[in-house]
């Protein structure tokens, strides 16, 4: 009888130790469950901040783009004050033939009826 109570508390012991080093390593697997936990939240931050620095970037290029669109605004207003510019010159430049043309055509008409009165006189 007391072997065998002597085995039953040997028996208990290692039952007792065993419970023991599942414990240990049930808490060490929800430790590491903890650092992975926290390395995810370091990586949301990360992420959070790159959006952040994104969204600073095109608010830049917004700004960029309007100026941008006021200055090809002014460009084609100019470009439209040259037009009219070049059209009022041409229109001169048509009276200014007009009037070479009438002054040709009188100076022409002028020898004709000198000619007809030469030969009139001849005759």
């Amino acid at each position: 009888m007391r072997q065998e109570q002597g085995q039953l508390q040997q028996q208990q012991q290692q039952q007792q130790q065993q419970q023991h080093e599942q414990q240990q390593k049930k808490q060490q697997q929800q430790q590491q469950q903890q650092q992975q936990q926290q390395q995810q939240q370091q990586q949301q931050q990360q992420q959070q901040q790159q959006q952040q620095q994104q969204q600073q970037q095109q608010q830049q290029q917004q700004q960029q783009q309007h100026q941008q669109q006021k200055q090809q605004q002014q460009q084609q207003q100019q470009q439209h004050q040259q037009q009219q510019q070049q059209q009022q010159q041409q229109h001169q430049q048509q009276q200014q033939q007009q009037q070479q043309q009438q002054q040709q055509q009188q100076q022409q008409h002028q020898q004709q009826q000198h000619q007809t009165n030469l030969y009139q006189l001849l005759s």
